[in-house]
């Protein structure tokens, strides 16, 4: 039970301010957040305007069949890189180690470009049936994805940092004097 008389127990702690949001951090994210949310669903959209693959019934239909299942696969490719950018910046909102941070914003930038790419090989796989406006649309939404991304990890705090081992993103710090 807080003694009213202690004043001292109502002082903020190092450790209150851990847990506390930042301002900052919190205005880059959220749109990033809604970013991320719109490219899923335009994602979705495009993969469930093209038709489903048909099982084969001639010999001719046959021959189409392996690029239907890899059309198929290359659908499922670019729901998962959809989907991947918000839970790859969930991740990274969840923690404050530059780092971690790092690696997630990493992933998350692999995701977009991946993403790019499979909608591309998507339209050259569905001869032309990829609806223009969506690729166009969602072009549009991975570079304002972009925009908001590279001042989002500029915000990442590089003294905050836990080295983990790997090697990997050791933030450049200016020499102590």
């Amino acid at each position: 039970m807080p003694d009213d008389d202690n004043p001292d127990w109502y002082a903020d702690s190092d450790e209150d301010h851990a847990d506390a949001p930042d301002p900052l951090r919190e205005a880059l994210e959220q749109p990033l957040r809604q970013q991320a949310a719109t490219i899923a669903h335009l994602a979705r959209a495009l993969v469930s305007s093209l038709p489903e693959a048909v099982e084969p019934t001639t010999s001719e239909e046959a021959d189409e069949t392996d690029e239907a299942e890899l059309a198929e696969n290359v659908k499922a490719y670019v729901l998962e890189s959809a989907f991947l950018l918000g839970a790859k910046l969930a991740n990274a909102y969840a923690s404050t180690d530059f780092g971690q941070r790092m690696e997630m914003a990493l992933l998350i930038k692999r995701a977009a470009c991946e993403l790019q790419t499979q909608v591309a090989f998507l339209g050259s796989l569905s001869g032309g049936r990829l609806p223009p406006e969506y690729v166009t649309a969602l072009r549009a939404e991975i570079d304002v994805f972009r925009q908001l991304f590279v001042p989002w990890v500029a915000s990442f705090d590089p003294t905050d940092h836990i080295d983990d081992g790997w090697g990997l993103f050791r933030p450049l710090l200016p020499p102590q004097p």
